[in-house]
């Protein structure tokens, strides 16, 4: 949690550090070697910031694929040509966490929609939804959140999509 408190307020956190230092020892070890970095979540964010060091000690063979990651603090981007590819499902907010996306971000046609985001904060205000017998403000925030926090963030929907489209045509 104090990770992700950082992470808000675009600071630099132990996880992020622990990362970038994992990925020197990697690169420190095997010099020469293509290295490629991957996660989901606060994962993402880490294998951002760990490849960002990288590129900027003038590592050149470092890829990163990120999942509904959220940003790095700015201090990472010195400008150079990052080699990341930011996956994320529509409606994910956590992804607006952070600051920077380094590289290039899309978004695939899974999950629950702003609009979706909307109109179950509105059955939650109104107690028309599953939000626990709660109605108004807290129900609103149940509803929304159900659909946001475990849906649109889940890595599952994204291993979902993957796996019924072209994309995910040789996945498990």
């Amino acid at each position: 949690m104090w990770s992700d408190a950082l992470l808000t307020a675009h600071i630099v956190s132990s996880a992020q550090t622990d990362a970038v230092d994992f990925a020197l020892k990697v690169a420190n070890e095997y010099q020469g070697a293509t290295i490629i970095e991957t996660g989901h979540s606060l994962g993402g964010n880490e294998a951002q910031a760990a490849l960002a060091t990288l590129v900027n000690d003038n590592y050149k063979k470092v890829f990163a694929v990120t999942f509904q990651a959220p940003g790095i603090p700015s201090s990472y981007n010195l400008g150079k040509t990052y080699n990341v590819l930011n996956i994320y499902n529509q409606g994910d907010i956590v992804r607006l966490a952070g600051g920077d996306h380094l590289g290039t971000s899309i978004s695939i046609p899974v999950g629950p929609t702003n609009g979706d985001e909307l109109l179950g904060a509105v059955k939650g205000y109104l107690n028309i939804g599953d939000s626990g017998g709660f109605g108004g403000t807290i129900g609103a925030v149940v509803e929304a959140g159900k659909l946001t926090l475990l849906t649109a963030h889940s890595i599952n929907t994204t291993i979902a999509y993957l796996q019924c489209s072209n994309l995910g045509s040789n996945l498990g």
